[in-house]
């Protein structure tokens, strides 16, 4: 499954978690999951075990900049069919 093609007002397989640690995610995916109730963190740390070791620290390391990737999620949000949650819905 694609979490990013994920249409809203359904239930998502990421539903019921507190907390999304990730090295990246574009804007609307973590928007979609800000309004499901996640807190979404990115960070640089790539050891899953650290990652939460050092959020529930509050020390998480930021996340790398990734402009390739951000400018691929904005594409894949600019051309995705609005049933899946990304594109325009046309009236």
């Amino acid at each position: 499954m694609v979490f990013h093609h994920h249409a809203d007002g359904v239930p998502h397989p990421l539903d019921g978690i507190d907390v999304l640690i990730a090295i990246s995610a574009g804007e609307g995916f973590v928007a979609k999951m800000v309004n499901r109730g996640v807190d979404v963190r990115l960070t640089a740390e790539t050891d899953p075990a650290k990652a939460v070791n050092d959020y529930l620290a509050d020390r998480l390391s930021p996340p790398r900049p990734r402009p390739i990737g951000e400018l691929l999620c904005k594409a894949l949000d600019l051309f995705s069919p609005p049933h899946h949650g990304g594109g325009s819905k046309k009236n």
